[in-house]
């Protein structure tokens, strides 16, 4: 049996007892919301830092 195959059917094995156990929905942390995450006293900030675009290429030279 090869490396691969191994892998395999260990994760196989794994997912199948996984899934043959019921979730714990107790245990599972409540959603925290968004706009209360936004609003507080603090700063707040969500921020994406886009480089290049998958049809145009580079957006700006890189500086650092």
């Amino acid at each position: 049996m090869s490396f691969l195959q191994r892998v395999r059917l260990e994760k196989e094995e794994e997912v199948a007892a996984l899934l043959a156990q019921p979730p714990d929905l107790h245990s599972l942390q409540t959603p925290r919301s968004l706009s209360s995450a936004l609003s507080g006293p603090t700063l707040s900030a969500i921020a994406e830092i886009k480089r290049r675009s998958p049809s145009r290429g580079a957006i700006a030279q890189q500086t650092s």
